[in-house]
């Protein structure tokens, strides 16, 4: 086969750092002019740059001298953290309404180009100072006069919306006053209509004999139920019965049976404990009622013949259906009563629980309010902290350094970086790609190709 491979596949992933090293020497020419003429390209841009002056503005948020914890008095609090406020006031001072506001009272000192709040903005900036209650507000202009006049133009308007935003007036104290007489009437109203409603109510009445009907109703279902088990019993016991001659007398058990039927047939809807003696033997069921009966012998369980005993078992078994049928005759007659009284009671209680929640908003509401007018009452008296202007800000003397030094240095680096990359893409460009490479035929094993 003509295909071949290069021997560098087969070596291990190793990287000759000489080899970068000559590429790099080969075209320093290239690399060193790169560098040198991005660094001039900056200096020059630079120098060209309009020079600059930043004046500072100082505003100052101090610590409330109370706090209000709505007890008998009000107690000297424990310095407080101004930190998050001073966070809000560095971003509130770049918000368009501020700057809206700067933009409105500054305009005489604005420079020609700056017509936007936009373009104002790229003008300002608030920045954090090493004590969290200052915030420090900058202003970049070419002229010095002009960058001190709109930085204090700022301060006083940021000064003017943070006291709106974070203070209160007597204007709030007569709001608030006037809701806190709203919710004393709804609070009023509320009460008078839930003690009118508990006044004419009859909803216990309607529960206690709701809760009678439906403990008459579970004690005819229990009753009805534990018939229907006896009549199943006796079914059973019947057809047990059939298997045997109808003149032939019935055996001790059985007839003991019977009088265990007979026995819970009488104590229903209670399902008796039921104790017979024969002779030395105690026989027991479960009961709520114990129903004790002496027997003296066998012949008093086993005179019977099983026709007779069937006779028996089947005037019992007519007569516990015909006590179901009534029961459940009389479940049919209270259960539209049950249903009726449920739904006078669900009614009354909906109306309850309405007029209750409604109480119990009223009286949080009025809570809440009482306690927020007296708050204001004491923030407009000066319990408050303060927001004002710390420093205004003087012309700078001296404008901003250009920064030619770090711009060519950056710009330099950059240069040199890209010189690099150039020199390596030159070295690829110049060798062909198999050029230096040792190859063999792919028919021959690594081993023989390296011998060959």
């Amino acid at each position: 086969m003509g295909n071949s491979m290069p021997l560098d596949s087969f070596a291990d992933d190793e990287i000759d750092l000489r080899e970068y090293v000559k590429v790099i020497f080969r075209s320093w020419w290239m690399i060193a002019g790169l560098a040198i003429l991005a660094a001039l390209v900056a200096v020059v841009y630079s120098f060209l740059q309009p020079r600059a002056y930043e004046a500072t503005a100082m505003i100052v948020v101090t610590k409330p001298q109370y706090q209000m914890n709505f007890d008998p008095k009000i107690t000297t609090s424990a310095p407080q953290d101004v930190a998050p406020l001073s966070k809000a006031l560095i971003s509130l001072a770049t918000g368009d309404e501020v700057v809206a506001g700067v933009l409105s009272s500054a305009s005489g000192e604005l420079p020609p180009s700056v017509k936007t709040a936009d373009g104002l903005r790229g003008m300002l900036s608030a920045k954090a100072t090493s004590d969290p209650s200052l915030v420090a507000l900058k202003v970049r202009a070419s002229n010095p006069q002009q960058a001190a006049a709109i930085a204090n133009s700022w301060a006083q308007t940021l000064v003017t919306h943070a006291r709106e935003v974070y203070g209160q007036s007597e204007g709030d104290v007569a709001y608030f006053e006037a809701r806190l007489a709203e919710v004393s009437g709804t609070l009023t109203q509320a009460e008078t209509a839930l003690a009118d409603f508990q006044a004419r109510s009859d909803l216990d009445v309607l529960k206690t004999q709701l809760k009678v009907l439906q403990q008459n109703q579970q004690t005819y279902l229990a009753e009805r139920e534990n018939i229907n088990r006896l009549v199943t019993s006796i079914d059973g016991f019947r057809t047990r019965l059939a298997m045997s001659p109808p003149s032939e007398r019935v055996s001790v058990a059985d007839g003991l049976t019977a009088l265990l039927l007979e026995v819970r047939a009488i104590d229903t809807p209670t399902t008796p404990t039921a104790s017979t003696t024969v002779g030395t033997t105690v026989l027991m069921t479960a009961a709520s009622n114990p129903v004790q009966v002496q027997i003296s012998g066998s012949e008093a369980v086993s005179d019977k013949t099983v026709g007779e005993m069937q006779a028996l078992l089947e005037s019992l078994a007519s007569d516990l259906k015909a006590r179901s049928a009534a029961i459940g005759t009389r479940l049919d007659e209270i259960t539209p009563q049950i249903l009726s009284l449920q739904g006078q009671v669900q009614r009354g209680q909906n109306e309850l629980d309405r007029l209750t929640l409604a109480r119990d908003v009223a009286k949080d509401t009025y809570s809440t309010v009482s306690l927020k007018t007296e708050e204001v009452r004491l923030a407009s008296q000066g319990a408050k902290g303060q927001i004002t202007m710390a420093s205004q800000a003087l012309p700078p003397d001296n404008p901003l350094s250009r920064g030619t030094v770090k711009n060519a240095g950056l710009a330099g680096a950059l240069g040199l970086l890209v010189g690099i990359v150039g020199a390596f893409a030159l070295e690829w460009w110049r060798k062909p790609a198999a050029e230096g490479q040792l190859t063999f035929n792919v028919e021959r094993s690594p081993v023989e190709a390296v011998k060959g």
